[in-house]
């Protein structure tokens, strides 16, 4: 009777709205223990249907509540010419790894699989696994959010591992002290075969498998300031709280970044000064009120977007809301005069070009300084609705009121908004045969004459010893013979090696361009701009976007203006 009465007691009490059960748990939660994989514990499946994905996913799913972190990697048959990502492997910190075969899924692939994978909350650790992603969205427009190099976490970490190379490989010598064999005819092997080998599944498996192992040692060498011991790792002194905390701090600023080639030297050093940076701004007085860098390839604004100044004409209608630095303008160029403070209203002394023909125009509204997303009222960026590289290249009159397509979003929605505006513009590439790399159709190009001369330049400054003396007349012709003269200067020499040998390519037409090129003789910029909202609003769904914002802003006064309602602005787009 008494043990019924306190199990009652205990999972029934509240305490200022929450349950002793509830209140118990949380405390046990501070004091779990991390559990770490041992080598021989791993659990390998091969997904080749989504039943399989299906039958697996539970378990997958109940390890990443309490373990977001993921092992990630893609393999990919290159015939001349790489195919889609043929195989995904994942990998929990347990040591649960899955070997999902896209190229046999598609293009049924399963909802669970892609929410995972667009999960920022979920690490995807392992080496250019960002660049994976997009291939991974290229290929199966597959959105993979969280991504995190291990190379940025290493140039975090200073003085602890010493890394021959850079790569999946040398990571996992200095900091496991695995050795993994990277035999290139696995490498290179058919991933879209019926059946994997047992070799090839290996092999995938302990890409991801070791590439969450790093993640787990990098953490706890940051944590512990050296590299962790085994015995510290057996007997898990190390609680998940404590665990999680540092790995977020060791991340802040890396998600979703893509690696850029750099010596080892360069990486720790930028690294660690973004770093030292990051934890002085976070902490002014010791308190943490400094301003918080989200990301490096962000900039977060440090004002609002929206000041909504009054605007009025000189009989006081009012014309349009406006940035403030609009009305210190007016009125210092004495265009205008302010007549109220609150809010800020300036009235014209000249009548204006044109008047708003209803009171619901959108340049009226007062609009709100928050994501138009999830309405968070901090920490946003400008985005850009129909990117700049399109924009640019349209008519003067598309031009004049682009602010309509200028919207505020925080770090998370802007970046996510960015990955699906580049599924767009990949389609766009392929319609409008505009291809996004450079390709043949380069800006610029080697010219070889240059480059033959410039060699011979560096060969006779640094190599002249070793060179036979029938080949240093050679070279030196090559060099005066191009600038018409009959003697070498050391001066002329080093002038010579140092040439730029890339001249611009005439037949260059950026991406963008063609793009518009395209569409303004097939269906026209307003269904192209059409375009671009709805791409925003059907995958962003936004709730806080500002009242009259619409996918055909203005439109009908674009074609009257323009008078082109079947040419280069209207008709139906046939993109």
């Amino acid at each position: 009777m008494e043990k019924k009465t306190v199990k009652y007691l205990v999972s029934g009490a509240v305490i200022g709205g929450v349950t002793l059960l509830a209140l118990w748990r949380w405390m046990h939660s501070m004091k779990k223990r991390l559990k770490f994989r041992r080598l021989n514990e791993t659990q390998i499946h091969v997904i080749n249907s989504s039943t399989e994905w299906e039958q697996h996913y539970p378990i997958l799913a109940s390890q990443l509540d309490s373990h977001k972190v993921l092992g990630f990697d893609c393999e990919w048959v290159f015939d001349k010419k790489r195919r889609p990502v043929a195989l995904v492997q994942i990998s929990t910190q347990q040591g649960f790894c899955l070997l999902v075969r896209t190229s046999k899924i598609a293009p049924n692939i399963p909802e669970s699989f892609k929410k995972i994978l667009a999960d920022r909350s979920i690490l995807k650790v392992g080496v250019a696994s960002k660049d994976d992603g997009k291939k991974l969205q290229k290929d199966y427009g597959i959105v993979v959010r969280g991504c995190v190099d291990l190379r940025h976490m290493l140039g975090r970490i200073r003085g602890i591992y010493n890394c021959s190379s850079v790569g999946l490989q040398g990571l996992a010598a200095a900091v496991l002290g695995v050795n993994m064999a990277k035999e290139s005819n696995i490498r290179c092997g058919d991933w879209e075969a019926d059946i994997l080998s047992s070799e090839q599944i290996d092999y995938a498996a302990q890409d991801a498998l070791v590439a969450v192992d790093i993640f787990t040692n990098l953490v706890l060498a940051k944590m512990l300031g050296r590299a962790p011991q085994s015995n510290e790792i057996d007997h898990g002194a190390i609680t998940e709280v404590d665990f999680w905390k540092k790995a977020r701090s060791l991340c802040q600023g890396l998600v979703d970044i893509l690696h850029k080639s750099k010596t080892m030297k360069t990486i720790i050093n930028d690294s660690q000064q973004a770093l030292s940076q990051q934890q002085s701004t976070d902490s002014v007085d010791g308190k943490g009120k400094g301003k918080k860098h989200e990301s490096r390839a962000y900039s977060l604004r440090t004002r609002p977007l929206y000041y909504n100044c009054c605007l009025l004409a000189p009989d006081g209608q009012l014309l349009c809301t406006c940035d403030v630095r609009k009305v210190e303008w007016y009125i210092y160029k004495g265009l205008a005069e302010k007549v109220c403070d609150d809010p800020v209203t300036i009235k014209l002394k000249f009548e204006p070009a044109g008047r708003p023909k209803s009171e619901l125009d959108y340049y009226l509204q007062n609009k709100e300084n928050v994501c138009v997303v999830c309405g968070k009222s901090e920490s946003y960026i400008k985005k850009l609705i129909i990117p700049k590289e399109y924009r640019k290249y349209f008519p003067p009159i598309l031009k004049d009121h682009a602010s309509h397509d200028v919207l505020l979003m925080c770090l998370p929605c802007h970046q996510m908004s960015c990955q699906y505006d580049s599924i767009l513009r990949q389609s766009l590439a392929e319609e409008c045969e505009a291809p996004l790399d450079a390709g043949s159709t380069s800006r610029s190009f080697q010219d070889h004459d240059l480059q033959k001369v410039r060699s011979a330049a560096k060969a006779l400054l640094f190599n002249k010893s070793q060179i036979p003396q029938k080949r240093v007349e050679e070279l030196k012709s090559i060099v005066t013979d191009f600038f018409g003269i009959d003697s070498l200067s050391e001066e002329l020499l080093q002038k010579a090696a140092e040439l730029d040998i890339r001249v611009n390519n005439p037949e260059f037409l950026p991406h963008g361009k063609k793009v518009v090129n395209h569409v303004r003789k097939n269906g026209g910029l307003l269904n192209f701009e059409k375009r671009w909202r709805k791409n925003f609003l059907d995958n962003m769904k936004p709730n806080f976007l500002p009242v009259m914002w619409s996918v055909d802003h203005q439109h009908e006064r674009y074609a009257n203006q323009m008078n082109l309602e079947s040419d280069t602005l209207t008709g139906e787009c046939s993109l």
